[in-house]
């Protein structure tokens, strides 16, 4: 048998096996194309007009531009199932995705309690940076609990609630006010109020209307229904920026085709970029829908308190950093240290 033979053999039989991987590639793709869409469900506790919810409705229709509606998303809001055990719905395939607050995820690392850390991010700028410079421990921290990160969802920032205008240092001592964590019970009990901690979260336990006079809360419209009536005015404080943390398990996420993967993740980070951009417009609008229903909204307290509100803030930050391990209060320190950095390269790390 010639050298030349064995060469042309060789060369054909190639042809063959290439032509071959081909066909099989282009039959399943088909039969992927064929089989009809996979549906995951996507879950939160939060209503239908939170700013969460509004997140993941988005990320659902980007989802299913993106993929050419080969996956659909069903969003579930008001779920029944509490943040923890929506986390172990997703790891027990139960439901596919869930949008989880800061708050029900501190258990697993400090670094969750850093966005709820009072006046270090005073604009929706320095929170999406904040997060920026936070997102590749998230992800560390997720992943370690079999959990991807898909994006941020951020919500219009907190805000002191009260039943009589707040107006020096003096009117706000001996109120009874609402705080959404201990941290923050212990920085008001400072300056002489009588501090009423919420379970988690950021939406207050129903209190009878005699039982409370302010609260820190957001000035969405959950938290508006779960406070009482007679809180007519809202200090537009920039608090603290909220934050939920939509996530996948990691299975389920690498079940996916490649093709369709890329453009899953993609709309996530397509989503988040909106998500930060339209902040402080959707705070705008939170604050023109309690102006019409006759809550008087301000934007700045006396200055004297909120001197005395920053120093008190400055102790409970301060102590958080010395309790928290560098891979924790890296991001803060950083953001300390940059001033208004560039935000334009923030996005997945993983």
């Amino acid at each position: 048998m010639s050298t030349t033979f064995i060469k042309k053999t060789l060369a054909l039989l190639g042809i063959v096996i290439c032509a071959g991987l081909q066909l099989l590639t282009q039959a399943a793709h088909a039969s992927q194309e064929g089989a009809g869409p996979t549906t995951w469900k996507m879950a939160t506790v939060e209503p239908q007009d939170s700013a969460t919810a509004q997140a993941i409705g988005r990320f659902a229709r980007d989802v299913s531009s993106l993929s050419g509606e080969h996956l659909v998303l069903a969003p579930q809001y008001q779920s029944t199932l509490e943040d923890g055990d929506l986390l172990a719905a997703v790891l027990n395939d139960e439901i596919q995705i869930a949008a989880i607050s800061s708050a029900s995820l501190r258990s697993l690392a400090p670094i969750f309690e850093l966005s709820a850390l009072p006046f270090e991010a005073r604009t929706p700028t320095q929170a999406q940076r904040l997060a920026c410079l936070a997102r590749p421990r998230y992800e560390t921290v997720l992943a370690d609990a079999g959990l991807h990160l898909l994006f941020i969802a951020p919500a219009p920032p907190l805000g002191l609630w009260s039943r009589t205008p707040i107006s020096s240092y003096t009117s706000l001592a001996n109120m009874r006010v609402s705080v959404p964590d201990t941290a923050s019970a212990r920085m008001l009990d400072e300056l002489d109020t009588q501090s009423i901690t919420r379970a988690t979260g950021v939406v207050p336990l129903p209190l009878e209307d005699s039982a409370l006079d302010a609260a820190i809360s957001s000035s969405e419209p959950q938290d508006q229904r779960a406070l009482p009536t007679q809180l007519k005015y809202f200090v537009a404080l920039n608090y603290a920026f909220p934050l939920s943390f939509v996530v996948v398990s990691e299975h389920q996420l690498n079940s996916l085709p490649s093709w369709t993967r890329r453009n899953f993740l993609h709309a996530a980070q397509q989503t988040e970029q909106a998500l930060w951009r339209s902040l402080r417009a959707q705070a705008d609008q939170t604050y023109r829908a309690l102006r019409q229903s006759g809550v008087t909204v301000t934007y700045e307290l006396d200055k004297t308190l909120q001197t005395s509100l920053d120093l008190a803030a400055q102790q409970r930050v301060s102590t958080w950093l010395h309790n928290a391990k560098m891979d924790d209060s890296s991001a803060l320190l950083a953001l300390r240290e940059s001033g208004p950095a560039s935000i334009a390269q923030c996005g997945p790390s993983r």
